[in-house]
């Protein structure tokens, strides 16, 4: 039996990594374990959920280092997802009329554990409830996905 099958059996949990960027919340153990975590991002004014993959002890310097990146060039990657929205609805016979690049709101943001040559995703949610999710690799959107919510 784990540590933290243990812990959890006796009624305690391990507690999440300390860190200096993400506030973690809860670990997934899958096959690609992963935190649930929060973290403010200064492009768009506050909190956001950031899903980690790591270990359970915590994210590594890589994925620091890609998110500081991603702070920094956010109107970038925003502006090549908008893009890339614009022209995944531009294929569909039907679907959510295009949104405004203004009415994206950043919802999440997920991180491999090897960014950015691994594929990474934004996700948004605009003013009609439509939530795109825009993988990236590197700092090229490879595709998108469209979800009422």
């Amino acid at each position: 039996m784990s540590i933290d099958k243990f812990l959890e059996a006796v009624g305690l949990k391990r507690p999440p990594p300390t860190d200096v960027i993400f506030c973690f919340k809860k670990f997934y153990g899958f096959s690609q374990p992963y935190w649930e975590a929060t973290a403010q991002f200064s492009p768009v004014g506050g909190a956001v959920e950031v899903l980690v993959e790591c270990p359970r002890s915590g994210a590594v310097q890589a994925q620091h280092e890609f998110y500081r990146q991603l702070e920094a060039r956010y109107h970038e990657a925003l502006t090549a997802a908008h893009k890339a929205i614009l022209r995944e609805l531009s294929t569909a016979s039907s679907g959510p009329a295009p949104p405004a690049a203004e009415s994206l709101r950043l919802v999440c943001i997920s991180l491999p554990t090897t960014p950015p040559s691994a594929e990474w995703e934004l996700s948004f949610e605009d003013s009609a409830r439509i939530h795109y999710d825009v993988a990236f690799q590197g700092w090229q959107p490879t595709r998108v996905e469209v979800t009422p919510c």
